[in-house]
């Protein structure tokens, strides 16, 4: 048997008690599941091999690639940018519920900011 062919044991599990072509092809047919099943795992795996590890498992530290200095330098940095302490002042100030900050690049929204 190839290693991709399924056995007839595991067609028969699926079949189950067959009834009929609804219980394959109607909208939650074995047919159906299966796509669903097939694309959720294959999905799955790939985010898994693009992450490095299990995809919504904790981010291993062998993984992180961000230095153990990392928060203190960004909360230091913050301290000392005068542009931040800006946007957030307007944003207190301003009425910004209207302003879209979907998968707008940063700069864009406090262009937005600014511009009022």
């Amino acid at each position: 048997m190839d290693e991709r062919e399924i056995p007839d044991e595991l067609i028969d599990q699926l079949l189950g008690e067959y009834e009929g072509p609804e219980q394959l092809t109607g909208p939650d047919g074995l047919i159906s599941q299966l796509r669903k099943r097939l694309i959720e795992r294959a999905a799955g795996a790939e985010l898994s091999r693009h992450l490095g590890y299990p995809a919504g498992a904790e981010v291993p530290e062998s993984v992180r690639d961000v230095p153990g200095y990392w928060d203190d330098a960004c909360r230091h940095l913050v301290k000392r940018d005068r542009v931040i302490p800006v946007c957030k002042a307007l944003l207190d100030e301003l009425p910004v519920s209207d302003i879209d900050i979907q998968e707008v690049p940063i700069e864009d929204i406090i262009r937005q900011i600014f511009a009022r």
